[in-house]
């Protein structure tokens, strides 16, 4: 994993929009970027809710994304899509908004880590991290002559780094998870009471 990380808006199943942000796919910097969405989602639902596509397009540009010329085409000579068109985007450093079915599978094939933030059930799901089983930790020290666990910070994260749906009202307890287990630690990785180990991606 390393650069292209995709932040898609669903509702439960489905994708109403994502965005595709070159230098992202760091777990700092897709907390970060994940935050500023929530917040500005807590500020404007209530004016955005008729119209889900268009909170999905305004929860995205909040951090500066837009779409690019190709997207912009598509969705130009799409007669429903094209009334929820997104500002200019600068650039794929500051994130390219797609709201077609083509635009938001290109996003897809090329993300490296992905952040779901889905909706309907104001959840988050968060794969900008990599996950370890006891066994493979263990591989893992052998191979890369990397800590053992027991020199790691133990933090419970609800198992929310293995994909497990995050409330959009916990989301700060994960970014103090994040915060507590990179300070002081120059490893970026912490252990579970269980054995398993989260590594961050830095």
């Amino acid at each position: 994993m390393g650069q292209r990380l995709n932040i898609e808006i669903v509702d439960h199943e489905r994708t109403y929009a994502n965005a595709y942000y070159h230098w992202s796919a760091y777990s700092g910097s897709a907390i970060q970027l994940t935050n500023h969405i929530l917040t500005f989602y807590k500020k404007n639902v209530r004016r955005y809710s008729m119209h889900p596509i268009l909170l999905a397009v305004k929860m995205l540009e909040s951090t500066g994304a837009g779409v690019d010329y190709m997207e912009e085409c598509r969705i130009l000579n799409d007669e429903e899509l094209s009334k929820f068109m997104p500002q200019a985007g600068l650039d794929r450093n500051t994130g390219l908004i797609a709201i077609t079915e083509t635009g938001i599978g290109d996003t897809e094939r090329t993300e490296e880590g992905r952040v779901t933030i889905d909706i309907e059930n104001e959840t988050v799901i968060f794969r900008v991290c990599e996950n370890f089983s006891v066994e493979e930790y263990d591989e893992y020290v052998k191979e890369y002559d990397y800590p053992t666990k027991e020199i790691l910070p133990v933090i419970d994260d609800h198992h929310w780094c293995d994909g497990e749906p995050i409330p959009f009202e916990r989301f700060d307890e994960f970014i103090d998870i994040y915060k507590k287990s990179i300070e002081g630690n120059e490893y970026y990785s912490f252990a579970r009471k269980d054995g398993t180990a989260v590594g961050w991606i830095a």
